[in-house]
């Protein structure tokens, strides 16, 4: 049984639905030793709130209790809790030292009182009554809205910026109570976005309908630009970097100029700072010349491929007539794709320049875009080369296409073995090294030229488990630019020291270091044993002529392999 102890009595609060004289809390009673705490109204009613606890397992458990009757002649009923609390009497009186009203409570009381006793409205009054007044008023009233914020502005700049008290604090309850908060800076951004959106997609069908491409404020497209020994194209605004003397041959012949007119003459020479603020697009090759209004580079690029691997290979031995007549056309089709993953590796590498150098945001997200589809061109390309060799290599292991002696049901169940397999990580790597990407590029580049089974010393390259024979194969195939003989167009020795240069820009002009070759899959660069052995050492000629060569210095290195030339790299320096 508990009953309701004065001490734990506060007096004097209000409530917005009914008038509290008081509240408190019963005493101790009931299973476990617990309370409930409770409110009285100034209708003698009362308000038995529920008690929660958390058994062993930490599960909660709740159960309240109803009062009957009015305080203080009520009692709290038995239940079904499982136990009881009992309010017989209430002995103790409760005084209040000042009456507390609510505000509706308070205003028919003035009124009333003011009618009765003075004959007064609201707004008049003796002293002594405003006295009584000002009384009243000194009780706590809840907080306006208005002094609320009044508060806040005292001591908005006190109050931290993170925290259980801060301004992020007041924000996130904030939008807690605001359901589906909408920022309306939010709508004017997407409103600004839209509009901007909209304003592009003019411009470019006003480009497209009349013709016109963008123009850099001075350097007009089709004109061209040098820095260094770096030579530019303008297009749409941006330059473009010319890789390999034939394609800027072309250009400066397809833009009037004759053969026979002095590059100082066509160019403009510009500082790095002005270079800087041109925008960047991809580089310019030999095929882009065919790219206009009626095909893309992505069409140009994928015709190529076509004619590097036609696609006339069938890979079920049934389709053919006997075994050497299969495996001839697939030592054909390795051969193709051999050239098909030189040019598919070579777009790679230009499109993750064009990816590293544009600086037009639609050119980047172009070039990403073909740089990803060119990547799994690639691994298709070279997945083919591995699963076709090692099925020429069990059924011909020296590679020379005679004494054949399984028939075309036995080469079936080879081919469709080789194709289901697996290719394993290790056998992926081992290609890579050895055959994709290996070490002797120079030496990649002879096993396309003279057949993909054969390296330059006649063996069958290790890759993938072959075997060596000494047959050479001499055919040159079509689709890979041989190694180039001779100098570059423009090459001038140097033995001795008598030609002006004194920096790498006068010296490559002069030796052509770094130039491509015709197809661009070679370039012009010193040899191994000279790349730190060209520089003059007369004191007497070195003022006017600090680098020495001739011809016995420098070789064509194929794309790919890397040299490097008083800290550049030599491929970059044309």
């Amino acid at each position: 049984m508990g009953r309701i102890d004065p001490a734990l009595i506060q007096k004097g609060e209000s409530s917005t639905l009914k008038i509290i004289k008081f509240r408190g809390q019963t005493q101790i009673g009931g299973a476990g030793g617990h309370i409930h705490k409770f409110v009285v109204y100034v209708d003698d009613s009362v308000e038995i709130f529920e008690h929660v606890h958390t058994d062993e397992e930490g599960v909660q458990h709740k159960h309240k209790h109803k009062y009957v009757g009015d305080y203080p002649n009520g009692y709290i009923v038995e239940d079904h809790i499982g136990h009881i609390h009992k309010i017989v009497s209430v002995a103790h009186p409760v005084t209040f030292e000042k009456e507390v009203y609510g505000k509706k409570a308070f205003s028919k009381m003035i009124n009333s009182k003011l009618k009765k006793n003075k004959g007064l409205g609201v707004g008049s009054s003796t002293p002594d009554e405003a006295s009584n007044f000002n009384e009243l008023f000194k009780q706590q009233t809840p907080m306006t809205v208005d002094e609320v914020f009044d508060k806040l502005d005292e001591v908005f700049y006190d109050i931290p910026d993170k925290g259980p008290r801060s301004h992020a604090s007041l924000i996130q309850n904030s939008l807690e109570i605001i359901q589906n908060f909408d920022d309306p800076r939010d709508a004017e951004i997407e409103e600004m976005t839209d509009e901007m959106v909209e304003l592009e997609k003019k411009l470019a069908q006003q480009e497209m309908d009349t013709g016109v491409e963008k123009q850099h404020p001075i350097f007009q497209n089709g004109a061209f630009l040098r820095n260094g020994i770096k030579t530019y194209y303008m297009q749409k605004g941006a330059k473009r970097r010319i890789k390999g003397s034939d394609t800027y041959d072309m250009l400066k012949r397809a833009q009037g100029h004759p053969p026979a007119r002095a590059n100082e003459e066509i160019w403009v020479e510009v500082t790095d700072l002005v270079l800087e603020g041109i925008d960047t697009g991809p580089e310019f090759r030999e095929e882009d010349i065919n790219v206009g209004p009626d095909e893309t580079r992505k069409e140009v690029e994928e015709k190529k491929m076509v004619k590097l691997d036609p696609d006339d290979f069938k890979i079920d031995p049934t389709n053919y007539k006997s075994t050497s007549e299969y495996l001839e056309v697939l030592d054909r089709e390795v051969r193709q794709k051999a050239a098909l993953e030189d040019y598919q590796e070579s777009l790679r590498y230009r499109y993750q320049r064009d990816v590293r150098d544009v600086t037009r945001d639609e050119d980047r997200a172009e070039a990403q875009k073909r740089l990803d589809e060119v990547t799994e061109e690639l691994k298709k390309t070279r997945d083919a080369i591995i699963r076709y060799s090692k099925i020429l290599r069990s059924v011909d292991p020296d590679g020379d296409l005679k004494n054949i002696t399984i028939d075309t049901s036995e080469l079936k169940n080879i081919v469709d073995g080789e194709m289901q397999e697996e290719i394993t990580e290790a056998e992926k790597s081992e290609w890579h090294k050895n055959v994709f990407l290996g070490d002797d590029n120079k030496a990649r580049m002879r096993r396309f030229v003279d057949g993909f089974n054969q390296s330059p010393t006649g063996n069958v390259s290790s890759a993938g488990g072959g075997v060596t024979t000494t047959t050479q194969n001499t055919q040159k195939p079509f689709w890979v630019e041989e190694e180039p003989t001779g100098t570059p167009n423009g090459f001038r020795p140097n033995p001795n020291g008598t030609l002006r240069n004194r920096n790498v820009k006068e010296m490559a002009d002069l030796s052509k270091i770094g130039m491509d070759s015709p197809q661009g899959e070679w370039y012009w660069a010193p040899k191994v044993e000279f790349q730190f052995k060209l520089e003059n050492i007369n004191p007497i000629t070195r003022t006017i002529s600090r680098y020495i060569w001739d011809e016995s210095k420098f070789e064509w290195v194929p794309k790919g392999e890397k040299r490097m030339f008083q800290g550049q790299v030599v491929d970059n320096i044309q």
